[in-house]
């Protein structure tokens, strides 16, 4: 009872933060409830400024203390990165009452694994498009000083506005950052264990974890199914992925072109093309009898 009864607090002390420590930012109505966090649109207090925004608040957990605090150490980067319109722009944190709360640039909500799951099918052209703004966008994070790893690369953390098509990674709070000048990289386990390199069992691993994220996300793009969907739970995916085993959604991608770049990206840690090289590959461009082509998903 006493455990319900701090929960119950915790949450009406969320509910009555209403403005932020330096009155910069005023919540407004519940939107949604996604990535763990609860989303309320907001607006600046400057009347010159009549933008939305989005408020986000994350309720801190023992267990997850420190991958929040990482967050929070992340943030004046994520804050200072260079526009990128496939990168939500952050412009705020603070901590009170066991919560996170932060401000970002208003934006759509939809997932790109709702997007899947609705339309069910999805165009050969739409896939490479997918693939070039994503990669896009971690060209920005890997091109930062110091480097930024998103980590948990997969459809569920990539939001897409349904009638343009574009595509934007959003859920941070699993990031870390990586200063060659400096020992306080995160090396973390973090992410599902499908979308996981196996390096990251190691905690030895650099941004192109990445790129092996975005090359398991292509198998679900293609193939509708989660990469080992065979695999019956953690320790079997845990067991093929460190054994360098593909999931068998690989050899159901039937384009041979768009299966040998998932093959690029899911290859080992020594051989693996980083993201510039991907960008570069001119079959992304490229037109294709197979680009009105549709896949299930």
């Amino acid at each position: 009872k006493r455990g319900a009864m701090s929960l119950i607090t915790t949450r009406v002390k969320s509910s009555l933060v209403k403005q932020d420590p330096k009155k910069l930012y005023t919540k407004g109505k519940r939107l949604n409830y996604i990535f763990s966090e609860t989303i309320f649109e907001c607006c600046s207090t400057s009347t010159d400024d009549s933008k939305k925004y989005l408020w986000h608040e994350i309720r801190q957990k023992t267990k997850t203390k420190k991958r929040d605090n990482e967050f929070t150490r992340l943030f004046p980067h994520l804050k200072a990165l260079q526009p990128n319109k496939h990168i939500l722009t952050h412009h705020y944190i603070w901590k009170d009452h066991n919560f996170i709360y932060y401000i970002t640039d208003y934006t759509v909500m939809t997932t790109l694994k709702d997007f899947l799951v609705k339309h069910r099918k999805i165009k050969y052209k739409d896939i490479k498009s997918y693939t070039v703004q994503l990669l896009q966008a971690l060209d920005c994070l890997h091109s930062n000083k110091p480097i930024i790893i998103f980590r948990s690369l997969q459809c569920n953390h990539v939001l897409i506005n349904e009638k343009t098509g574009c595509l934007q990674l959003s859920h941070f709070i699993e990031s870390t950052y990586f200063d060659s000048n400096s020992s306080s990289f995160d090396s973390n386990i973090i992410g599902s264990p499908e979308f996981l390199a196996p390096e990251m069992y190691d905690s030895d691993y650099n941004e192109s974890v990445d790129v092996y994220s975005l090359g398991m996300s292509l198998i679900e793009m293609a193939t509708g199914y989660y990469p080992y969907y065979e695999c019956a739970n953690g320790p079997q995916i845990y067991k093929k992925v460190l054994s360098n085993q593909k999931p068998v959604g690989l050899q159901h991608i039937s384009d041979s072109a768009l299966r040998d770049f998932v093959g690029f990206c899911i290859s080992t840690k020594d051989t693996r093309l980083d993201v510039k090289t991907l960008l570069a590959r001119s079959f992304l461009y490229a037109k294709s009898d197979n680009d009105e082509n549709e896949y299930d998903s």
